[in-house]
């Protein structure tokens, strides 16, 4: 198993009997929440920095053959040391499959403020409408905007 310091570790899965029996992911509890309420809680924090690593953990994925599809702050934890991590990981593909890690086809989802214009508007921009590289780095210029 590979692993990135700017990539939320993934621990297992837990299956919760509730009636449905759904599925839970663990990983470990970040207390400083994300990039968003930790760039608030600590103004001097070196937001180029931050950033610099999120892109970072970015390209990671990217050079693994993972396309994120949902980049925003609120999906960036930030660990004890205070670096940013990559996380939720629900709308993710694979290339080149380009399914979610869930297994099943989708088009992006994920919110429109974060999402490129060919995402929301495929039929205009004659594309797919799946997440690709280009997508993740619009949202990242999102997410840059948004810190």
């Amino acid at each position: 198993m590979t692993s990135h310091p700017n990539i939320h570790q993934f621990l297992g899965l837990s299956i919760q009997d509730n009636g449905r029996k759904s599925i839970a992911l663990i990983s470990p509890w970040r207390s400083h929440g994300n990039l968003l309420s930790y760039v608030r809680e600590n103004r001097s924090s070196n937001r180029p920095d931050l950033l610099a690593q999120v892109g970072i953990g970015l390209l990671y994925l990217h050079s693994v053959g993972i396309i994120h599809g949902d980049l925003k702050c609120s999906n960036i934890l930030v660990n004890n040391a205070g670096n940013p991590q990559l996380s939720d990981f629900g709308l993710s593909t694979v290339e080149p499959f380009q399914t979610t890690v869930s297994g099943s086809a989708s088009l992006s989802g994920g919110n429109p403020r974060w999402l490129a214009p060919e995402l929301m508007l495929p039929y205009l921009f004659g594309m797919s409408g799946r997440s690709t590289r280009e997508s993740d780095i619009y949202a990242f210029g999102m997410t840059a905007l948004e810190v």
